[in-house]
């Protein structure tokens, strides 16, 4: 007689996990990818090397945002790429604010059919008796003999735009504190784009836009609002740093009290890909709960030399700034525009994740939770476990310790209990929150 004719065993594994989403990943939207992506919206890449790889040139606004993305330490391990159907036309401004004898004028522009090559600098130094009109005019015809770039002048502004098809990208770079510079490109329909991306493949966190004038930043905040996941748009707005101008790109989120996006500037470069490159910071330096995004140094990144008022006036619109503190550079609030900070919105995104996952695995994966009070216990000590761990990853704080409450099955309505639902569990747990200012006051006495 064999063993299995006395004991019969079966084991059954009870293995299936729903898939976690992915908090360390973020998604680029380019215009303009390779033709071997065919109908694809989305795809993914480990390293810059496969960006290459895939196609994509150097020149590409694609490849100088994931070479920033990547080049943080350490590196995240995935960097999505969103591919627009509706895309860019670019359209720039810069007005000369001054006009004086001797003074010195100076932009950056680059500009290829393909994309973005290093910028040349042009320089225009005022005689005589100049105006801004003769200024503007100088500065226009410069920028007009750049390849790929179109530019005319009107009074005291230079408007220019690549020559390229829809979805040609020109970068502009350091321009001097005498202009005023601007991106007034229209949004084409990033929504869409967004919506289509998101649509084949969901899977990512964070948001970066290859174009981001305010028109395109506004629209994707909105769309971002109604979805999981964490926008950071990028500035080059001078009227960002105005404390006057009410309708920047920085302003319209605060009035919209958008909590999902924030605005990142830069000073020094339209096409930097800051945003994408605090983004990789973020992701791949700590696990949700551990960190903070103030403070960071940004690989691949130029700090910007602001003047104290034009600091005050971007962090009173809830913008974030990369400067240079007692020469360390570092990013500051870590902040979106209703005043939330990254870290924990990204924190409280997975710890509801986590909890959503862990029941609905033992939802799946037991034979039933009984509607019984030892049924819910078993909720309730999924719930507390998902915050123990909250605690363990720095999010949460351990004293008070979180408590999860759950009726008693006597007091659930028998509507309920016919329908298999479990009303009013609750929890309350407090954020373990950062220091970002210390007050200090000492006394020394001989």
């Amino acid at each position: 007689m064999a063993l299995d004719d006395i004991v019969q065993l079966t084991i059954t594994a009870q293995s299936v996990t729903p898939t976690r989403p992915g908090f360390g990943t973020a998604l680029l939207l380019v215009n303009a990818v390779p033709s071997s992506w065919g109908t694809r919206r989305v795809k993914s890449y480990s390293g810059i090397a496969d960006v290459l790889a895939d196609g994509f040139a150097t020149t590409h606004s694609a490849y100088k945002g994931a070479s920033k993305y990547f080049a943080q330490s350490p590196a995240p391990k995935v960097l999505k790429l969103g591919r627009r159907a509706n895309a860019t036309v670019q359209r720039l401004t810069l007005q000369c604010l001054s006009a004086v004898a001797g003074d010195i004028y100076t932009v950056s522009v680059s500009g290829t059919a393909g994309g973005i090559l290093t910028p040349l600098t042009y320089t225009v130094t005022s005689t005589g008796s100049p105006t801004t009109t003769t200024v503007a005019t100088a500065i226009s015809l410069l920028v007009a003999a750049v390849s790929g770039v179109s530019s005319t002048s009107a009074t005291d502004t230079v408007s220019f735009q690549p020559t390229g098809a829809a979805g040609s990208i020109i970068n502009v770079a350091s321009w001097s504190s005498n202009f005023k510079f601007k991106d007034i490109t229209a949004d084409p329909g990033v929504v869409a784009d967004l919506a289509a991306c998101r649509a084949e493949d969901g899977d990512w966190y964070g948001l970066a836009l290859g174009s981001s004038s305010k028109a395109e930043s506004v629209a994707a905040a909105g769309w971002a609002e109604t979805q999981k996941v964490l926008f950071v748009a990028r500035s080059s707005d001078s009227e960002c740093y105005d404390s006057v101008v009410t309708t920047d790109v920085m302003s319209t989120l605060v009035s919209n009290t958008y909590s999902r996006s924030g605005v990142l500037f830069d000073a020094n470069e339209l096409i930097s890909f800051c945003d994408l490159a605090w983004m990789g910071n973020r992701f791949a330096g700590a696990n949700p709960g551990q960190d903070t995004w103030a403070y960071k140094s940004l690989k691949g990144i130029t700090v910007d030399t602001l003047q104290p008022s034009q600091r005050t006036a971007i962090l009173a619109k809830k913008g974030n700034t990369y400067t240079a503190v007692a020469g360390v550079n570092i990013t500051e609030e870590g902040t979106t525009a209703s005043g939330q900070y990254y870290d924990v919105l990204r924190f409280i995104d997975w710890l509801q994740s986590e909890i959503q996952i862990r029941i609905l695995t033992a939802l799946v994966n037991l034979q039933k939770i009984p509607f019984t009070d030892k049924g819910v216990a078993v909720l309730t000590g999924i719930i507390k476990g998902a915050l123990d761990d909250g605690i363990k990853a720095g999010g949460l704080a351990s004293t008070p310790a979180p408590v999860v409450f759950a009726p008693a099955v006597a007091d659930v309505d028998v509507g309920n209990r016919g329908n298999r639902i479990l009303p009013n569990v609750t929890f309350t747990a407090n954020l373990a929150g950062a220091i970002h200012v210390i007050q200090i006051v000492g006394t020394v006495s001989v």
